[in-house]
């Protein structure tokens, strides 16, 4: 073969591996609904309900049989300030028994704002919620309106896992006994959690591997930073002492990118993509993402697909959907295997398969 022919050869071969590369997991998207406030939390309970909550302070369902969005009453009184509101939402791991919602919003304590963890009895004939219990609320109080973190998800043993933002009082994330900037691990919700990790600035991405059971949280970094990480028991994450970030007015924060002690991220994004939402893919339909991590990409406005290898090394990562220029909230695996997302700007959208 002539050095002419190789050349026209291998650049048809790039091209040819580029394109399937581009096509090798087609989709389509579809608008499901759209709502007037910001679109916070999706929880299916049925396979075809999706509950979902808006930061002011609502909850409602889609019925993706009915093509409706149906309001629900019975709702707690939550503080909607600031990045605060009715924020995250997960059905309990007996649902089907219990018919136990839970909850993570903000309300006013003392002379400022926290974080709540509450539950109530949800009615799918009435549409309504009821016996509101408020079981824990994080400490110490904070007066200002941002960093609340708020997921909520269960594990395979039936703990409950909850995050909590360092509530812009970033010494409290290296504070053991302080809730601010923390995992928390609830055997039982009626009791104090157990503070998990810590070291951490607003983990808005929760989620439990669908193989492995390990827990996983994302969360925002300041001017960059933002991470990925897997949680170990009583590891020190390392915010403010460490990160990747800047102040938004420029300056390095703490010691560094790293100090002995203090876990290193999976993955970091510099510049801030603002990751909110955290969910690990199973693969049921769209087959060459199994296992991959998928969150919703505020500032970016994209939805962002990471590829971990079997060495928990990222070694693929993808922006999707940029094209809709939406900063997506939260994102979901629906019982049917589809992806699921909200949007700020209060839509529910699908990927479905080609």
């Amino acid at each position: 073969m002539t050095l002419k022919l190789l050349c026209s050869y291998s650049l048809f071969m790039f091209i040819s591996l580029f394109f399937v590369s581009m096509i090798a997991q087609p989709f389509r998207t579809e608008q499901l609904a759209q709502v007037e406030d910001v679109v916070w939390g999706l929880e299916f309970l049925l396979a075809d309900e999706l509950m979902f909550t808006e930061r002011k302070g609502a909850v409602k369902v889609l019925s993706l049989k009915a093509k409706k969005v149906i309001s629900i009453s019975g709702l707690p009184n939550v503080e909607a300030d600031g990045q605060g509101g009715l924020l995250d939402i997960q059905k309990d791991k007996n649902y089907a028994k219990t018919k136990q919602i839970y909850f993570c919003y903000s309300v006013k304590a003392e002379d400022g704002l926290t974080t709540e963890l509450g539950r109530a009895i949800y009615n799918s004939e009435k549409r309504s919620l009821s016996e509101w219990e408020s079981l824990f609320r994080a400490m110490p109080v904070s007066k200002h309106k941002i960093h609340f973190g708020c997921r909520l998800a269960f594990d395979r043993d039936g703990d409950l896992w909850m995050t909590v933002g360092d509530r812009n009082r970033r010494d409290q994330a290296q504070v053991k006994t302080s809730h601010l900037g923390k995992t928390l691990k609830f055997k039982d919700v009626t009791k104090a959690p157990e503070i998990f990790s810590y070291g951490h600035r607003n983990p808005q991405g929760l989620a439990i591997h669908p193989v492995t059971g390990d827990v996983w949280v994302n969360e925002h970094g300041p001017r960059g930073g933002d991470e990925i990480n897997l949680i170990k028991k009583g590891a020190n994450y390392g915010w403010p002492i460490i990160t990747y970030g800047r102040e938004y007015y420029g300056p390095k924060i703490g010691e560094g990118t790293a100090k002995p002690g203090m876990e290193q991220p999976l993955k970091q994004f510099t510049p801030s993509i603002a990751p909110s939402s955290l969910m690990i893919y199973s693969g049921k339909v769209f087959k060459s993402w199994a296992g991959d991590f998928f969150s919703g990409a505020l500032v970016l406005t994209h939805l962002n697909r990471v590829k971990f290898d079997k060495n928990l090394k990222p070694v693929e990562e993808e922006r999707l959907l940029e094209k809709l220029e939406e900063r997506i909230r939260d994102v979901v695996e629906g019982p049917d295997g589809l992806i699921y997302f909200s949007t700020d700007s209060g839509k529910i959208f699908r990927l479905t398969a080609l």
